[in-house]
C-alpha cells in the first residue's frame, strides 16, 4: 500500500523520508511536497488553500491508480488531508483505505482563538509559535530563515 504524507505548515515532506524504512514491510511512503517548501523551496507558494487542496488531489490521483492507499497529515496536514478526501468523494474518485491524523484537533472540538494566528503582530505571532513547540529558535534568530518560513 501506497502512504501519501503530507507535512505541517511551513514543513518539508523530507521529515518523512526517515519512515520509509521502518515502514517499508506495510507501505512505500510517498510524502508529498508542498509548493514553496523542501525541494520545490522556488515554486511560487499556493493562491488559496483551495488550490493546494486540487494539486494535492491531482498528485495523489495520478500515483494511486486502483490500488488502496493510506493518507497521513499532521498539523496543517490534516486539514489538506480533510479536504482532499472529501474532494475525492465528490469525484467519485478512489479513496484511501484509511487516514492518520495528527497534531491537530477534530473540527468540532477546536476552539478559535479571538485573533488567527497569522494576524497577531510579530512579537506575538513569535511567541505562540515557540509555545506550540517543533520550531527551532534559531529560525526567529535569523531574520533570513524567519522570512523563509513564516512570511512567505
Amino acid at each position: 500500500m501506497r502512504l501519501f504524507c503530507i507535512p505541517y505548515a511551513g514543513g518539508s515532506a523530507s521529515i518523512y523520508l526517515g519512515w520509509r524504512v521502518p515502514l517499508a514491510d506495510i507501505a512505500e511512503v510517498i510524502p508529498i511536497e508542498l509548493a514553496g517548501r523542501g525541494r520545490r523551496l522556488k515554486d511560487p507558494y499556493y493562491n488559496s488553500f483551495d488550490e493546494t487542496v486540487q494539486e494535492v488531489c491531482k498528485t495523489i490521483l495520478s500515483q494511486v491508480g486502483s490500488e488502496p492507499y493510506a493518507l497521513f497529515g499532521h498539523s496543517m496536514g490534516c486539514m489538506i488531508v480533510y479536504e482532499v478526501i472529501h474532494r475525492l468523494l465528490a469525484k467519485g474518485s478512489s479513496t484511501p483505505v484509511v487516514t492518520f491524523l495528527s497534531g491537530r484537533s477534530a473540527p468540532h472540538r477546536r476552539k478559535e482563538r479571538e485573533t488567527p494566528i497569522h494576524l497577531l503582530p510579530d512579537d506575538e505571532f513569535r511567541d505562540v509559535i515557540m509555545d506550540l513547540g517543533g520550531t527551532p529558535v534559531t529560525v526567529f534568530e535569523h531574520k533570513e530563515m524567519y522570512d523563509i518560513s513564516f512570511l512567505y
